[in-house]
């Protein structure tokens, strides 16, 4: 079993991050640089629905958190596997708003001998944004910054190692899956709905710190980056990609207009047809309805014309983070 990142000083250049969401569980092995960049060797994931039914200070259920640990325990010799001689967890929305968060850490202790570390939102934003920028494409260009999950939508706006803005709220595919409830397949009223909330949240979460931020750069050529795994299947979509590929799918650029024409063709097919469509793995055709409609929101709000899919994101940031202050790198303006 590889040892925690506390028992390493930072320097070791085969690294492993374990990333437990309110959607899935992710694994990536990479090479990390004395410099900080990252190279991924190994990535995979595995649904667990953590936070499926998790209400803030709610309960994450008995055997999610059963399933989730065993996911973390295989992950953990996988990264052994792959020569990984540190590997770190860390945990997000469903795991920091949980009631029994501490029955989560122990179960994950008992079968992978491992700490998880329980992110903030600011955290959890910051080490993202620090995870898409080591991409030598982004590296130094204004960037706003969007990573949909499965319980919070985190949102950046900075600039090299300079943040203006930065947000995390609770905007996420799974808990708005729960919320709505669409038929199937989905109604007009359905996504009137959905959308509906999504300008509400959005505009009381971003309004008052992002949009003068957005307006202070004006004309500046920013780009907006979608950085979650939600992102990677809307680039899987259009691509219609069976596999994940990360040479085709790194840096596929979404047209606000195509993004909207997915929508709608997803928002028109029952559940059964949606499993079926090339780039859509069938376990995530029912909260890809929320995926589409926040990003599709969040493009509109910000009058963004085009998303740069980003491969990279919260696990990049914390294969170089971990070990370290955890406030290490990054300036907030």
């Amino acid at each position: 079993m590889p040892r925690p990142f506390s028992e390493f000083p930072p320097g070791s250049s085969r690294r492993a991050v374990i990333d437990v969401g309110s959607n899935s569980v992710k694994l990536l092995v990479g090479e990390v640089s004395t410099q900080g960049t990252v190279a991924a060797v190994w990535e995979t994931a595995r649904q667990t629905r953590l936070g499926a039914g998790l209400h803030p200070g709610g309960r994450l259920a008995f055997k999610a958190i059963q399933h989730t640990a065993e996911c973390v325990a295989d992950f953990a010799k996988e990264a052994q596997a792959q020569g990984a001689a540190q590997v770190g967890v860390v945990a997000t929305s469903a795991v920091r708003e949980a009631g029994n968060q501490a029955e989560l850490l122990a179960a994950v202790r008992e079968h992978a001998g491992l700490t998880v570390n329980v992110l903030t939102g600011d955290q959890e934003a910051l080490w993202m944004y620090q995870g898409v920028a080591s991409d030598p494409v982004l590296a130094g260009s204004p960037l706003l910054i969007a990573d949909a999950g499965g319980g919070s939508t985190e949102v950046v706006l900075g600039e090299g190692h300079a943040v203006q803005f930065h947000a995390s709220f609770g905007l996420g595919t799974v808990r708005m899956l729960e919320r709505f409830a669409p038929a199937d397949p989905p109604s007009l009223a359905d996504w009137q709905g959905c959308r509906d909330h999504v300008r509400q949240v959005l505009g009381r979460e971003l309004g008052p710190g992002l949009g003068p931020q957005l307006a202070a750069w004006g004309s500046r050529a920013w780009r907006m980056v979608g950085a979650s795994g939600t992102a990677t299947i809307l680039a899987r979509l259009v691509t219609r990609l069976d596999s994940y590929d990360r040479g085709c799918l790194e840096g596929t650029v979404l047209r606000r207009e195509g993004l909207e024409a997915l929508r709608q063709e997803l928002w028109s097919l029952p559940l059964a047809q949606r499993r079926q469509l090339p780039g859509l793995p069938p376990e995530r055709a029912d909260v890809i309805l929320m995926g589409v409609a926040i990003y599709a929101g969040l493009m509109e709000w910000c009058g963004a014309e085009s998303l740069f899919i980003s491969l990279r994101g919260l696990r990049y940031g914390a294969l170089v983070r971990l070990g370290r202050s955890a406030d290490a790198g990054l300036a907030c303006a």
